[in-house]
């Protein structure tokens, strides 16, 4: 198993990050990293996820909902191929502060019998993604509270 986690704060209330976060129709216009969702059945359980590393190719999978909490948590588990051989739980956490800020937790665990091949990328250039995400996705609430 591998985890790891990044966080942001950002200034402005955890509904308006919320608010950003959830809109999946404007990842394109300012999500470096994950350049898609959409739902791809009405239940809105199961999601379309693109990714967009910056080193290396563009990823696509249909991973499941696990946690949808209001301006708290959203979650989902994906898998390569069959469950077991590389599996991702991805989450966001949002926890607002005394001070009208909020802290923004961008984690994901990997399991399964090919996450120690990937280990070392990771540590290294998925967790850089995920800090360029968390960057992009402050400015962007940040700008939208400004104006």
């Amino acid at each position: 198993m591998t985890t790891i986690s990044t966080t942001i704060k950002i200034q402005a209330s955890s509904k308006q990050v919320w608010e950003t976060l959830m809109n999946f129709e404007n990842y394109p216009k300012w999500n470096p990293f994950i350049t898609l969702i959409k739902y791809s059945d009405s239940t809105h359980q199961n999601l379309e996820v693109l990714l967009s590393p910056s080193k290396g190719n563009s990823m696509k999978f249909t991973p499941q909902v696990i946690r949808n909490i209001k301006e708290k948590e959203f979650a989902w588990q994906g898998k390569l191929f069959l469950k077991g051989i590389f599996d991702g739980y991805h989450s966001f956490h949002l926890k607002e502060n005394e001070k009208g800020e909020t802290t923004f937790i961008h984690n994901e665990k990997f399991t399964g019998l090919l996450v120690p091949l990937f280990q070392s990328t990771l540590k290294t250039k998925t967790i850089k993604d995920f800090e360029k995400m968390n960057t992009a996705l402050k400015h962007e609430v940040e700008s939208l509270t400004k104006a």
